[in-house]
């Protein structure tokens, strides 16, 4: 009957543990913000040297997906060499251009439509990171300031 007990007991610990655990992923809800309404975003090429540099490519992707990040922001991706991607994210309403160290990838280790995880109306980011094409694990941003700052890290299983 003891042993019994113990197995019950070091079951309910195993699953409170497991489920503290699942509820520690950050959530877009968590981070929601209003969705403003801008017809078209115009960007500010003159923001840094890097929206200079690629400033047709940001035009016309900034144009075409309109606001998609964090309320009034379009977040881009820009092919900067054959084997790396670089992404920015324009303001919607200055048209000044970000591009977080967080977004630049080389070697093309990232596909972008399922790795990089993002809502219109909310301020997290998330990112699915590899190592060697190995996925390491999800790393979540919060766009804050005109910063992205690291909120968590999980490891792949």
């Amino acid at each position: 009957m003891k042993r019994q007990i113990w197995i019950l007991l070091l079951l309910l610990i195993v699953s409170a543990a497991t489920s503290h655990a699942q509820t520690n992923v950050p959530s877009f809800n968590s981070y929601k913000t209003a969705v403003q309404r801008i017809d078209r975003i115009k960007i500010n090429s003159r923001s840094n040297k890097t929206a200079r540099l690629y400033r047709s490519n940001i035009r016309l992707q900034a144009e075409t997906v309109g606001v998609n990040f964090a309320g009034h922001y379009a977040l881009v991706t820009i092919p900067c060499k054959p084997d790396c991607m670089l992404g920015g994210i324009v303001d919607g309403f200055t048209g000044r251009v970000f591009f977080p160290k967080s977004l630049y990838y080389v070697f093309g280790l990232l596909d972008w439509s399922k790795d990089l995880i993002f809502q219109r109306d909310s301020r997290l980011l998330s990112i699915n990171e590899y190592e060697n094409r190995n996925q390491i694990g999800t790393t979540y941003y919060l766009w804050k300031k005109n910063t992205l700052r690291k909120v968590k890290f999980i490891p792949s299983k």
